[in-house]
């Protein structure tokens, strides 16, 4: 006896719905080695460039230019 409004199977739960639409596994881990390549390329992007700006000489004295100013101030007083 079938009662009017009700489904004879089971409703799927999403997750197994979900799972059997995935994907290849094969792609998701090629896409994932991509990143991966990606983001040490651009690691290496930045280490070249802090490598450069050192050698450059932009990082050899950082004590000077914070102290500058008040050296600039106690001379030209004393020559006023």
């Amino acid at each position: 006896m079938r009662l009017s409004g009700c489904h004879p199977l089971p409703a799927v739960p999403q997750v197994v719905l979900a799972y059997q639409k995935s994907p290849n596994p094969i792609l998701i881990m090629s896409a994932l080695y991509l990143l991966i390549l990606a983001s040490l390329l651009v690691a290496l992007g930045f280490l070249g460039a802090f490598i450069w700006s050192v050698r450059k000489g932009h990082y050899d004295d950082d004590y000077t230019p914070s102290v500058r100013i008040l050296l600039d101030d106690s001379e030209k007083t004393n020559t006023i």
